[in-house]
């Protein structure tokens, strides 16, 4: 990077309040303490397909998007990005967020897990985010159900109804307030999620080994295991799908300058980022501190190359 010239970045965050355009904000700080130059700009927006579009568009140069194993879908060209693949998205780094995609039940219902739930065929109000080509809570919705055996027409066709949010903390509200009977939502760290297990019964439906195996095929969506306790009403080993990582990524013809830059702010300048959540629980923290440059660079997607040249000098 020139230093008569430092670039000026353009950022795309989440809805502005939240933890996406915080990453920007600490991104185009340092990297103007780095360069003398402040001129960025951050966009806002829903931190999930719209980001990786406006990359691939070339509309910005960085984004921060989750959950972070979504970003193999934009370069393989499945689920939402069969008619415009991203082959040219690049990881900077990966910054630890353990979130998965629930599926909760109130246990009045009686309906224990998805194939009693397919006997049932109880009439349902779900609340959930539109599944509407950029949502990538509301294509894991409908990727959960589809892979459990239940098309969400179905449930329409048991005389159901959906009910949409735009974020957990919507739908959580949505589902307390509408007195709704299920809720398929992230965010899982959140005293949102905690409040409602606290205050209700709630039944939480596991993925099985074919569904999960289905997903992963279908949409290269992992799982993870939720421990029994960690919130009340989930008294197994949880499987569902996996939402972790808030990813921050470019395009490959991002100058080796600016992504070698960017990945030694993330690594360098750790604490100070961190030091924004450790007032919180691990266990209510968005953050999964510490964070370290051996995840930073564990990444679902191939590294930027001057990113990796930049981790790997650092013997990790």
């Amino acid at each position: 990077m020139s230093p008569d010239q430092p670039p000026s970045l353009r950022f795309k965050g989440d809805w502005g309040a939240f933890n996406l355009t915080r990453i920007c904000g600490w991104l185009a700080w340092e990297f103007g303490r780095r360069t003398g130059r402040y001129e960025h700009t951050i966009h806002t927006g829903r931190g999930m397909a719209d980001n990786l579009w406006a990359l691939g568009r070339g509309e910005v140069d960085v984004s921060v998007a989750t959950p972070a194993g979504f970003a193999r879908m934009a370069r393989q060209g499945l689920g939402l990005f069969t008619q415009e693949p991203i082959p040219e998205l690049r990881a900077l780094g990966c910054l630890p967020h353990r979130d998965a995609l629930l599926v909760a039940m109130r246990a009045r219902l009686g309906i224990r897990t998805m194939p009693e739930l397919r006997e049932a065929k109880p009439s349902l109000r779900v609340v959930l985010a539109p599944n509407d080509g950029e949502s990538f809570m509301g294509l894991g919705a409908a990727a959960v159900l589809r892979a459990s055996g239940l098309e969400p027409q179905e449930i329409l066709d048991w005389g159901g109804e959906f009910i949409y949010g735009e974020d957990p903390s919507e739908c959580l509200s949505l589902f307390t307030n509408r007195d709704a009977d299920v809720v398929i939502q992230e965010a899982i760290m959140t005293h949102w999620w905690h409040d409602v297990a606290e205050r209700d019964d709630l039944v939480f439906l596991s993925l099985d080994e074919d569904a999960a195996d289905r997903l992963h095929r279908e949409l290269a969506i992992d799982t993870v295991t939720i421990e029994p306790g960690y919130l009340r009403g989930v008294e197994q080993p949880l499987r569902a799908a996996d939402f972790s990582g808030w990813m921050v990524v470019a395009r490959d013809d991002l100058p080796d300058e600016v992504a070698t830059a960017l990945a030694s702010i993330l690594v360098e300048t750790r604490d100070f980022f961190e030091s924004q959540y450790t007032h919180l629980p691990q266990r209510f923290s968005p953050l999964t501190y510490p964070i370290t440059p051996q995840g930073l660079a564990a990444t679902p997607i191939p590294l930027h190359p001057a990113a990796e040249h930049y981790y790997n000098s650092l013997s990790l």
